[in-house]
């Protein structure tokens, strides 16, 4: 078995692997303390840990487990949130398995000394299909003509307001929002203070932040916003690490029902 301590990765405090075995373990210490940012994250003033962290966390760790392959993550699903109350340090680990080429991922942490409580699953698959470019430029142009943008400390206060979810300068890179034609396009720029790790290749609240641009198009309507988080998600891909501070996300909403909306970003 090998072992990593934490000096050796900024999020892992230990991750564990045997050629014999077909699963690896990746640790991470939920320590509000020791890592601030987690309460940068609250739901009625209760720190959550945001859904972009285990997202976030298992891309880190496919740097460690496979990365000569580039991997899609599939059937995301978010089953229980991971409160952290006063005092907590939870350790979560997330669980890589491989049967008959099938890799899975599992999320958890100890509920008692028996059980453990599953948060979140996914299924990784090697990315098949090419990359598609993306025209920024035909972006930019449809905010020119959208209206006026939400800023930064304005779209914040209405959401908090709006749906009691509160966050931190960490999780706010949201710095303009446009509602166009099309859903909404925001440009994203790194907090001050945000240190990229390459170890880490999509922070956090990156991935939180393109999360909440969708919520801008019920704002700007000014009608009522519940409560909402991501539920699952069909398909992700990571193309490239985000090496630069300025970047841009396109939102926008393809169904709803009486349960919630299916978003593309």
């Amino acid at each position: 078995f090998s072992a990593a301590p934490s000096s050796r990765h900024p999020l892992f405090s230990g991750i564990v692997k045997h050629p014999l075995l077909k699963e690896k373990i990746y640790e991470t210490i939920l320590d509000p303390i020791a890592l601030p940012w987690l309460k940068q994250h609250k739901v009625y003033d209760e720190i959550i840990v945001a859904g972009g962290f285990f997202l976030s966390a298992i891309y880190a760790a496919l740097q460690d487990f496979s990365s000569a392959t580039q991997w899609e993550l599939h059937n995301i699903q978010f089953l229980q949130p991971l409160r952290i109350a006063m005092g907590e340090a939870p350790v979560l680990t997330i669980l890589f398995s491989e049967e008959e080429g099938a890799v899975q991922v599992e999320l958890l942490t100890q509920a008692d000394q028996q059980h453990k409580r599953l948060h979140a699953r996914a299924e990784l698959r090697p990315a098949t299909e090419s990359i598609d470019s993306v025209a920024i430029d035909d972006w930019q142009q449809s905010c020119q003509q959208a209206r006026e943008p939400f800023e930064r400390d304005a779209f914040y206060i209405a959401l908090k307001d709006s749906t009691h979810l509160f966050h931190g300068a960490d999780f706010q890179w949201n710095d303009k929002l446009w509602c166009t034609q099309d859903g909404v396009i925001s440009r994203l720029l790194s907090p001050p203070g945000i240190t990229l790790h390459p170890q880490v290749p999509l922070h956090a609240g990156l991935i939180d932040s393109a999360f909440q641009a969708i919520a801008a198009l019920a704002l700007f309507a000014g009608g009522d916003l519940p409560t909402a988080v991501p539920r699952s998600i069909a398909r992700m891909r990571l193309h490239n690490a985000t090496s630069t501070q300025r970047l841009w996300c396109r939102s926008r909403i393809s169904a709803t029902n009486s349960n919630g909306a299916d978003i593309e970003i």
